[in-house]
């Protein structure tokens, strides 16, 4: 029991210091910030279309002015799936959206101490390293000044595959594939631009493990375990990630320029002295702690993280700008500061690594406890947000926004954007006629219609493949060919029942098999895990 105790340590200190990271959180009402109040503006219509009955939930139906868009498809909806799950316990929408903030601190700072203890061995040099993690100046810009909550649940997954990785390199383990499955496409539904950054590093230190192990053979054994993890995870997460690369080409994402890059590289004077892209000292002087040990006993694996850490600073600076027009992927990530994101996971990871080189226990204890004071102190004044707010939960439950800067997932079919509700659902736009009995939700709208004679009739909401229309129980045409991009369609003279539901597609409907088979492997994974354990 006392020995529990003891190796609990890391846990119940880390614990006390995520607090302090999260105490804002834990004031009633929001903050302002970039992105954090629309991201309650999207859970609460979220949740509409979710307890309508869509799973996945892919439509936002209140919002565009209540013309609907299809925002839910394409943009990381991990954090709202979690959001979600808190508001279905009794927690209001915003409170919602603050518990996975606060949720991505605490899980990030746990799976980052378990992958330092597998690099480093030691609890001290682990700890340090999830303290740094928790305690970057980046860490904080991301949730109390851009209120970005899918790079903050991103933070969560990085640290969990890396540590699969590394584990997987000693053993094989049905619940160590599982997990990283699991952290492959937590990634990917945590944030489209930071799975896009992460993976090379990933792809990266798998290959770092196989040559290694000298298991650079298709057939390995580690290559076969690790090509399970991510053939699981993207299978996992197939139900997000395919859809929204197939769908891309009916929004106008490509036709529009969210940020140019080129305007958001950050000066070296911004990386190194204070400022919303500070590196941090702190991390920086573990960098070059960590670049002298190198020198000295040429470890490989504080190489790799210090390839990491000065490859993407360079990146960051206005002299890679070369290499930005000329790797095309690279642009979507809109600000080159976002780059910061790995050089706080690697600064985070060496600190561990010169901490575990000090022999002398009573040294590396003093060590990791100035440390740890210094990191929170230093970085304390950044815990805090911009301006608090305490709005009602009325203001969030009717924004009609489209809650994007430049409206970039409205389909190809609106030519003229929305600026206010619609006075009616549907109308008949030509012809004579009589609707009643409607009814509507975020899924669906459903009338009965006495027509004298052929009509053309809209309803406003935005035409987004998966709509369908049934008329009299038979499949009809949308025509969505109008300034506005409408659902539209004909009626001829009679009474007729009309039904209009969001449905899967095809393509959306493949792609949900595939992620529920993964899912339904993963679990039986665990199960043999389980049961090899009794």
């Amino acid at each position: 029991m006392i020995n529990k105790i003891k190796s609990a340590w890391p846990y119940w200190l880390l614990f006390l210091l995520v607090i302090i990271t999260i105490w804002p959180l834990l004031k009633s009402g929001f903050f302002v910030s970039d992105d954090g109040e629309w991201m309650v503006v999207r859970l609460s219509d979220f949740h509409r279309s979710l307890v309508s009955g869509m799973f996945p939930v892919r439509w936002a139906a209140r919002l565009n002015h209540q013309f609907g868009y299809p925002v839910f498809n394409f943009l990381y909806p991990l954090s709202l799936y979690w959001g979600e799950f808190f508001h279905l316990i009794g927690f209001n929408f915003v409170d919602s959206i603050k518990l996975v903030f606060a949720g991505s601190f605490f899980l990030s700072a746990f799976f980052m101490y378990l992958f330092a203890k597998s690099v480093w061995q030691e609890s001290q040099a682990a700890f340090l390293s999830a303290v740094f993690y928790i305690f970057a100046p980046y860490r904080f810009f991301d949730v109390y000044v851009r209120g970005s909550i899918g790079e903050a649940v991103s933070f969560i997954f990085v640290p969990l595959i890396f540590f699969t990785l590394q584990s997987l390199a000693k053993k094989k383990n049905y619940w160590l594939l599982s997990l990283g499955a699991i952290g492959i496409a937590g990634l990917i539904m945590s944030h489209n631009i930071m799975a896009m950054l992460f993976f090379p590093l990933v792809c990266f230190y798998a290959l770092y493990f196989l040559k290694s192990n000298h298991q650079l053979s298709l057939n390995s054994r580690l290559f076969k375990n690790y090509l399970s993890v991510f053939v699981l995870g993207l299978g996992l997460s197939a139900f997000f990630w395919l859809p929204a690369l197939y769908d891309t080409r009916f929004i106008i994402l490509n036709q529009v320029e969210v940020a140019n890059f080129a305007d958001h590289f950050p000066s070296l004077k911004q990386l190194f002295w204070p400022s919303p892209f500070h590196l941090g000292f702190l991390h920086l002087a573990a960098v070059l702690a960590a670049l002298v040990l190198f020198l000295k006993n040429k470890n490989t694996t504080l190489a790799v993280f210090l390839l990491f850490f000065f490859s993407f600073l360079f990146l960051m600076l206005p002299v890679s700008l070369s290499l930005w027009q000329l790797l095309p992927l690279i642009k979507q990530t809109q600000f080159p500061w976002r780059l910061l994101a790995i050089t706080v996971f690697a600064s985070s990871i060496l600190i561990g690594g010169v901490v575990s080189e000090i022999k002398q226990s009573r040294v590396k204890l003093l060590l990791t406890v100035l440390l740890t004071f210094l990191v929170v102190a230093v970085n304390f004044s950044s815990i805090k947000p911009q301006q608090p707010v305490n709005r009602t939960e009325g203001f969030y439950a009717t924004n009609e926004a489209t809650t994007t800067v430049k409206d970039e997932y409205l389909p190809i079919w609106v030519k003229q954007k929305p600026i206010e509700r619609p006075v009616e659902k549907v109308i008949i736009l030509s012809g004579q006629g009589k609707l009643d009995n409607l009814f509507y939700n975020s899924k669906k709208v459903a009338f009965n219609a006495d027509i004298d004679s052929q009509s053309l009739i809209q309803v406003n909401i935005v035409y987004f493949p998966g709509w369908q229309l049934v008329v009299n129980g038979v499949k009809q045409e949308i025509l969505p060919d109008n300034e506005q991009g409408t659902i539209n369609f004909y009626l001829p003279a009679g009474e007729h029942r009309v039904n209009l539901e969001f449905k899967e597609t095809t393509f959306r409907l493949i792609a949900d098999y595939i992620s529920l088979a993964s899912g339904v492997i993963i679990l039986v994974l665990i199960g043999f895990w389980f049961k090899k354990r009794k």
